[in-house]
């Protein structure tokens, strides 16, 4: 079995954890690579085929990482879990400023750079 290939991934979130006013206790882990092809697909409405090329996968491992982003975040929506964004393997993007060689786990050294692609968004309205 060959060992998995880095997704690439152009942010670091600010903000890692999310707890509901009356948390069961529990936290739902969303990785990374997760977070990426949600933010590329769901918030920034990209076509799966381009969101797939961004992050330097197939378009079916995207499907796959939207898919599974999506159920636990609806699972720790219903339930009342916290969610916690860390881990995966993940390669950030140079133009993106992850630090000199653009590959590191997160948290380690250069483990927050700049906002990336988040960018000035402003919050969501209803």
């Amino acid at each position: 079995m060959r060992p998995p290939k880095p997704r690439t991934i152009g942010f670091q979130p600010e903000n890692t954890r999310f707890r509901p006013e009356r948390p069961s206790g529990f936290a739902v882990i969303l990785g990374l690579d997760m977070l990426e092809a949600l933010r590329l697909v769901d918030a920034e409405g990209l076509p799966q085929d381009e969101a797939a090329r961004r992050m330097d996968v197939s378009t079916a491992t995207l499907c796959r990482l939207v898919s599974e982003a999506r159920r636990r975040v609806a699972v720790a929506l219903t339930e009342g879990h916290a969610i916690t964004i860390e881990g995966g393997n993940v390669v950030y993007r140079q133009d993106e400023g992850a630090g000199p060689s653009g590959r590191h786990g997160f948290g380690g050294p250069g483990g927050r750079g700049r906002r990336g692609a988040q960018g000035g968004r402003g919050r969501m309205q209803d």
